[in-house]
């Protein structure tokens, strides 16, 4: 499941020049799409147009499908332009736990606990690939509280590509192929081992 970011009236970040988050994380998601169903996954998008979705809706898409996993892609406004980086969800991070609600089942809200093992070696994977395909990106992944991760039940990252501030939309889209590479390499890497481990 490809999550684009923002989109319709949530628009993301804005660059110094015309670019629009929302607007560069369908074309990155369209090329990562593209890409990996040369290797045999059946790819599912929570968008494929200027749609405004809540993080609940993409959520509920995204736990409809059974053994799914779940990458969701933002283009950030601060990092070295050309970079990306990784980031799963870390409840160690939380002030405080979230607790079930009433019958003993989990909220919707900690439905990511199960799979941050599982999120993380993700994470892990596409950081690698990241390192070695986009120059000056960091070897390991982030971990963070990201409240567009804490409802998936499934295996769930962040990528987040670096930055909205570039010269032009195109220096950005030209990265969409090392980007989708990467993420290739490292899903078929991780799809082995969770295979093996959870079904």
């Amino acid at each position: 499941m490809l999550d684009p970011a923002h989109g319709g009236t949530d628009e993301g970040a804005h660059g110094s020049g015309s670019i629009v988050e929302k607007d560069v994380t369908l074309v990155l998601a369209e090329a990562i799409r593209a890409r990996v169903l040369r290797d045999g996954w059946q790819v599912l998008m929570t968008r494929q147009g200027d749609d405004t979705l809540s993080f609940a809706q993409r959520a509920a898409m995204a736990n409809a499908q059974a053994h799914a996993i779940f990458l969701t892609l933002h283009v950030g406004s601060s990092g070295a332009a050309g970079t990306a980086y990784a980031c799963y969800y870390d409840f160690g991070q939380l002030a405080e736990a979230t607790p079930p609600v009433a019958g003993g089942l989990l909220s919707w809200e900690t439905a990511q606990r199960p799979w941050e093992p599982y999120s993380r070696r993700l994470a892990q994977l596409v950081q690698g690939e990241l390192a070695t395909r986009l120059p000056g990106s960091s070897e390991q992944p982030a971990g963070a509280p990201l409240y567009q991760l804490r409802a998936i039940d499934e295996p769930a990252i962040a990528v987040e590509l670096e930055n909205v501030n570039a010269a032009d939309e195109g220096a950005l889209t030209a990265l969409a192929a090392p980007l989708a590479g990467a993420i290739a390499h490292a899903l078929v890497a991780f799809r082995a081992s969770y295979a093996a481990e959870v079904h």
